[in-house]
């Protein structure tokens, strides 16, 4: 057993910050011994798509980019319905080696790739995989309607914060700030719930 979600509630979530091959899809570690690398089915680690199996998986798409062979193997894995736990660098190898090849392991996970719509476009139009493969697209402001149920969420969601970092609670006038300065980020002076500008939640 690689993967233990016998302790989760719900499906998993997991949200993978550095989309490297092996973070994705796992790797065979090696122990070096008397100059020869040994392994064993003991080293075999999961990587997040095990992980996230029967859940969601989200990745910055930026970041899957930015790293070699993340993308296409992921491409691979969703089209193929399966995970396979294998060195990415043996086919450029001039000697073949002999290395344990674990079995594919079912794969049924969502994939959420976030990120500017630049990207999401230059994929779009490059890519007929890409197409085909995320068909869902979900786009999310950053800035919303400065009205009296805005700023209770926006009240609601510092209250969270503070519960979630154990922090100590913000008095009403420490809420009315925060409120006030994330309408001077987004260039509204006006100070009245009531007013109609925009403001920046993050």
């Amino acid at each position: 057993m690689i993967v233990n979600n016998g302790g989760t509630n719900g499906a998993p979530c997991v949200f993978e910050s550095n989309p490297t091959y092996y973070n994705l899809f796992g790797r065979i570690e090696h122990r070096f011994q008397m100059g020869a690398a040994l392994t064993d089915f003991t080293m075999i680690k999961s990587g997040a798509l095990h992980k996230a199996n029967g859940g969601f998986l989200v990745i910055n798409a930026l970041d899957l980019l930015r790293n070699i062979f993340s993308y296409d193997a992921l491409k691979r894995a969703i089209r193929n319905r399966e995970v396979k736990i294998e060195d990415v660098w043996e086919q450029y190898r001039l000697v073949s080696t002999t290395a344990m090849k674990p079995e594919p392991i079912p794969l049924d996970v969502k994939i959420v790739l976030i990120g500017n719509p630049e990207i999401y476009y230059m994929l779009y139009n490059l890519d007929e995989e890409y197409r085909e493969l995320f068909k869902v697209k979900a786009d999310f402001d950053h800035r919303i309607e400065r009205t009296e149920e805005s700023v209770d969420h926006y009240a609601a969601f510092v209250a969270t914060k503070v519960k979630e970092e154990a922090l100590m609670p913000f008095a009403r006038e420490g809420v009315a700030r925060v409120v006030d300065f994330g309408s001077r980020l987004a260039e509204d002076q006006g100070s009245s719930p009531r007013n109609s500008a925009t403001s920046r939640t993050s």
